[in-house]
């Protein structure tokens, strides 16, 4: 049987947010069935040898197409000439057309556009997130429902963000990010080893799980952790995660003397592990589509607070608070889950329950790839 090839674009250096999506689904799809290649604009890959050992081809571009539109087209059309016959275009918001543009004019049969979030996830000052938002909503409006052949999102506010009413609901295909809900079942034995190494032992620990950018707003996390200790002067605060704004938080956590109970624990791959240690899981992000890491938190049963600007579509389980961006709110709700200390328990069969257990959410897409495409088997 003939392979279906699916060009996956793109994926990014570090397995976080749409990259950990893409690869989730690769680890997960029947290979006997499907090829994955990936397109990334990195030099090179974390995980790249894994992939190419594992059959699938690496394309790496070398300019956006923003940067020099000639050398992205002939680059990018190169690829495409390879017979794929679906391009998964994952996307958190618009800043051109082209990529669709190109493979309808190549004849790609699907073209599947892939909503992951409710803003521009790359920004890293307001500023910059105010002009990335006027270019989005000026090539929104011009969209048709020819662009694509499926249009598909995680959430309907992420589909909301980057359809607008140009794409009408019955072409949306919601798609659950999924997990691998097992590998995130509560662990009490990993929990007291990993709070020993880490010397939180006798600690009230909060944590989160996210790259240090603009859109996660750890500076507000930390200003919320820094009035958590005049309450709760046993607390500490649990970082795992990488990215462009770590030295503005180590100068903030400097300012505020919290050097010795703040822990950076890096890109930690086993983040079920990490999410075992902690007590409370903290998200003020100003943005999100629907994030894995929210899904990963319930399923290890810890209590959650959330930015009140992210889905509330994210309550899977009762786990979950969201709370406005006030510190003082945050605070007094981390004080009455610290005085309530109720026992904690895995909630990683509820998420499965729910719907997003990878292993289930594969078999829909792997449907959804073959929809009007089947005679590529014949």
């Amino acid at each position: 049987m003939k392979k279906v090839k699916v060009l996956q674009f793109t994926v990014a250096k570090t397995k976080g947010g749409r990259t950990l999506y893409v690869l989730n689904n690769w680890k997960q799809i029947d290979k006997e069935k499907f090829q994955f290649d990936f397109i990334t604009f990195n030099r090179e890959l974390d995980f790249e040898q894994d992939l190419v050992k594992e059959g699938c081809r690496v394309w790496h571009l070398s300019c956006y197409p923003e940067d020099d539109r000639e050398q992205f087209i002939k680059e990018f059309d190169d690829i495409l000439d390879q017979g794929y016959d679906i391009i998964h275009i994952h996307t958190s918001y618009w800043k051109d057309t082209i990529v669709e543009e190109r493979a309808k004019i190549k004849g790609i049969k699907k073209i599947i556009i892939h909503a992951h979030n409710m803003g521009a996830g790359a920004t890293l000052t307001k500023s910059e997130d105010d002009l990335i938002k006027r270019r989005h909503y000026e090539i929104r409006d011009r969209i048709t429902e020819n662009l694509g052949t499926d249009y598909w999102t995680c959430s309907s506010e992420a589909a909301q963000w980057l359809y607008g009413d140009k794409i009408p609901c019955s072409r949306i295909k919601r798609m659950n990010t999924a997990i691998d809900v097992e590998g995130f079942a509560y662990k009490p034995i990993v929990r007291d080893e990993l709070r020993k190494e880490w010397g939180l032992e006798s600690k009230f620990v909060l944590g989160s799980v996210g790259r240090f950018a603009y859109q996660k707003n750890h500076s507000f996390m930390i200003n919320v952790f820094f009035e958590t200790k005049k309450k709760i002067p046993g607390a500490a605060l649990l970082l795992r995660g990488e990215g462009e704004l770590k030295e503005e938080l180590e100068a903030q956590i400097r300012d505020l003397s919290l050097q010795d109970d703040v822990k950076f624990v890096g890109r930690i791959d086993q983040v079920g592990k990490v999410l075992s240690a902690m007590d409370i899981f903290l998200m003020p992000s100003l943005f999100e589509g629907f994030p894995a890491a929210l899904v990963e938190a319930q399923a290890s049963g810890l209590p959650c607070i959330v930015s009140d600007l992210v889905s509330n579509e994210t309550e899977i389980t009762p786990l979950v608070c969201y709370e406005p961006l006030v510190i003082n709110e945050w605070v007094k709700t981390i004080e009455a889950i610290y005085r309530k200390h109720e026992n904690r328990i895995s909630r990683h069969k509820e998420v499965r329950e729910a719907g997003y257990e990878i292993r289930d959410q594969i078999k829909r897409i792997e449907e959804a790839y073959l929809e009007g495409i089947i005679e590529v088997d014949e």
